[in-house]
């Protein structure tokens, strides 16, 4: 591993002071917590890795390193996943009330970030397969075409790889989008170890984009949620800005033991990342020839998507299998799998997606196969048609106000049957993805509402919406 400052700091804290007279309160006594408990390895950032007045600038070097692995002037590393960096690439790029290019199917946490920076999102939709039940890319043709159509955008927000893994031609679209003086600001959450070996894509850095956020928990070693703010200084995104905004949104008790292992992670990919993710990898190509011994199934890869010319890549670690063939309803698959110890990362009444990282061996992908056999088995048949696209991947909602004002307008609760029509003050949003259906400020259209209520009543998981099974849902008040 190369150097790893910040975790190197935490180690010599947990080695060298038996008795911290700071906080936690829980002091990491055996006495109290336990022996073997976790908190025995729980340290503050301040007065633990580093000193109250931050002398030995652990942090900051460790930073640096990581700003360098990825291919950035600046990174920030964070213990709230990627929403902490989206949110304050919100703020620090855009302005109250002004127009804002964002990808409909970005996460929620971008859309948080509308409402705390108050500006006005001008919706882009990537194309849809109904064929294979995903979103596939964003033409850069259609993002030359919403920044024409509204000249007065700054910056353009998308979720670049999506939740299924597709990659959109992102040089064609950050050229489209420099050319016009517009900011590229990436939600790459999904894509940590893109650009760790030949195996994988470049990040979105390296193809073009000014900022992103990622999660290097999700595909990567870190503990829960660790994440990274990376930015170029291209002149088109003010650094200095960026780093209040992050720092506004940033607790003053960050945990060590988080930055640690975002250190720890940084190093090891660049020692043994072209191994580990050569080896997952392979992992993919084992577990895809295991799932699609399985009678209907069918693992959504390279030969689906990239003959598309909306698309520019996909990530080989994303298992993206179709239920269709087997007229199996993938919630119903995913209950059933968790009652046999397993759970896969993302379901949908059509799709389920066991994730794939370089934490997994032939051990996991060998057992997981007759698992999921037993499961399909178990609701085999069990629906007609194959189910429509899930509604997070096509929604074209109509804007009455901008977030920021529905979040704040006054409300009102009303029947499910009084919703249509009205302007929605929270959140549908299915989970997984995290990718809201229905925003505060969008007018509820009487088919998206309908769609939602069935993903509902099927048992899908709609969430931060106050009546989750939505028989009552708040609206702006008239």
């Amino acid at each position: 591993m190369t150097e790893t400052p910040f975790a190197d700091a935490v180690a010599a804290y947990l080695r060298d002071v038996p008795t911290p007279m700071t906080t936690p309160g829980h002091k990491r006594n055996p006495a109290l917590v336990g022996e073997g408990s976790l908190l025995l390895s729980d340290i503050p950032h301040h007065g633990g890795a580093d000193t109250l007045r931050n002398d030995h600038q652990v942090l900051e070097r460790a930073e640096a390193l990581a700003a360098a692995a990825w291919g950035a002037d600046m990174c920030r590393f964070s213990h709230n996943g990627s929403t902490h960096p989206n949110q304050a690439l919100c703020l620090a790029t855009t302005r109250p009330g002004e127009p804002v290019l964002v990808h409909r199917t970005c996460h929620k946490s971008v859309y948080s970030g509308l409402i705390l920076a108050g500006a006005r999102p001008v919706w882009l939709s990537p194309d849809v397969s109904d064929e294979l039940g995903i979103p596939l890319g964003t033409p850069a043709g259609r993002v030359a075409a919403a920044l024409d159509a509204e000249p007065g955008i700054r910056t353009a927000i998308l979720t670049e790889p999506s939740y299924v893994g597709v990659l959109s031609d992102l040089p064609a679209i950050a050229e489209t989008c420099h050319a016009r003086g517009v900011t590229l600001v990436c939600d790459h959450a999904w894509a940590a170890h893109f650009g760790f070996a030949s195996s994988v894509p470049r990040n979105a850095l390296a193809l073009g984009a000014d900022a992103i956020a990622l999660s290097t928990h999700k595909t990567l070693m870190s503990l829960t949620p660790g994440a990274l703010l990376l930015a170029r200084d291209t002149g088109r995104i003010d650094l200095e800005r960026l780093g209040a905004a992050f720092d506004m949104l940033l607790t003053t008790s960050p945990s060590a033991m988080i930055y640690s292992t975002i250190d720890q992670t940084r190093a090891w990919m660049q020692a043994e990342g072209e191994r580990l993710i050569g080896a997952a990898v392979e992992l993919y190509a084992r577990a895809r020839e295991g799932v699609e011994t399985i009678e209907g199934l069918r693992v959504i890869g390279d030969d689906a998507v990239l003959g598309h010319p909306s698309v520019l890549a996909r990530d080989p670690l994303k298992l993206v299998v179709d239920l269709a063939g087997a007229h199996a309803d993938g919630i119903a698959v995913d209950r059933s799998l968790r009652a046999r110890g397993v759970q896969v990362e993302g379901a949908d009444r059509r799709v389920l997606i066991p994730h794939i990282t370089v934490g997994d061996d032939a051990s996991r992908v060998d057992a997981f196969v007759p698992i999921l056999r037993a499961a399909v088995d178990e609701h085999r048949g069990s629906v007609g048609d194959p189910p429509p696209v899930a509604t997070s991947w096509r929604t074209n909602p109509e804007q009455a106000m901008t977030p920021r004002e529905a979040a704040f307008a006054p409300t009102e609760r009303v029947a499910a049957a009084d919703a249509v029509g009205r302007v929605a003050a929270e959140f549908a949003v299915p989970y997984p993805p995290g990718i809201p259906a229905l925003a505060p400020g969008e007018v509820i259209g009487a088919e998206l509402w309908e769609r939602l209520r069935t993903e509902a009543a099927h048992g899908a998981r709609i969430s931060y919406a106050t009546d989750s099974s939505l028989g009552s849902f708040k609206v702006v008040a008239d």
